[in-house]
C-alpha cells in the first residue's frame, strides 16, 4: 500500500509540473482581465437596470401625486354637496393611493440606497481593474532597453598615447 500511495504521489506532482508548464502566464493575466472586465460590465447593466426602475416609480410617483389631487379636489365636491355615500366611496380611494404613494417611496429609497452602494462598489472595481490592467500592461510589454547613463570607459590606444608624448616633447622644447 505504501508504494502505490507513493507513486500516486509521484505521478501527480509529475502531472501538476506538466500543467504549470503547459500554463503561460500572460495568458492566464489576459483572461483574468477579461473576466474582471465582464464583471464591471454586467455591474453596470444592473446599474442601469436600477436606475430606469427609478425612473419608472418616479414616474408613477407623479402620478399618484396628482391622483391625490384630484381627489382631494372631488373630495372637496362631496364635501360641500354633503354626499355622504359619495364622499366614503373616494375617501377609500384616496386612503388607498396615499398608502400607495407611501409603500412607493418607501421602495424608491431603499432602490436610490442600493444604487449608491452599487455605485461606490462599482468605482471601486473600476478602480482595481485599471490599477491591475496597467501592472498587467508593464508586465505583458517587453523592456524596451533602457539607454545606459553610466560613463564607460574610453579606450585609449597605444597611438593616443604616442600622440600625446610627441605633443607633451614639443610643448616642453618650446618653453
Amino acid at each position: 500500500m505504501a508504494i502505490l500511495s507513493r507513486l500516486t504521489r509521484l505521478l501527480k506532482a509529475d502531472l501538476h509540473a506538466l500543467l504549470d508548464r503547459m500554463e503561460a502566464p500572460d495568458v492566464l493575466v489576459q483572461q483574468a482581465l477579461r473576466d474582471m472586465e465582464a464583471e464591471l460590465q454586467q455591474a453596470r447593466q444592473q446599474q442601469q437596470q436600477r436606475q430606469q426602475q427609478l425612473n419608472q416609480m418616479e414616474r408613477l410617483q407623479h402620478t399618484l401625486q396628482q391622483q391625490l389631487l384630484q381627489q382631494q379636489s372631488e373630495l372637496d365636491l362631496c364635501l360641500e354637496e354633503h354626499n355622504d355615500n359619495l364622499l366614503r366611496l373616494l375617501m377609500r380611494r384616496h386612503l388607498e393611493t396615499r398608502q400607495q404613494l407611501q409603500l412607493l417611496q418607501t421602495r424608491m429609497q431603499d432602490l436610490q440606497a442600493q444604487i449608491t452602494v452599487a455605485e461606490q462598489e462599482c468605482q471601486q472595481q473600476q478602480t482595481a481593474f485599471s490599477a491591475l490592467q496597467a501592472q498587467a500592461e508593464c508586465w505583458l510589454t517587453p523592456a524596451a532597453p533602457v539607454a545606459s547613463t553610466a560613463i564607460t570607459q574610453p579606450m585609449v590606444t597605444e597611438a593616443d598615447i604616442e600622440l600625446a608624448l610627441l605633443k607633451a616633447r614639443r610643448e616642453r622644447s618650446q618653453s
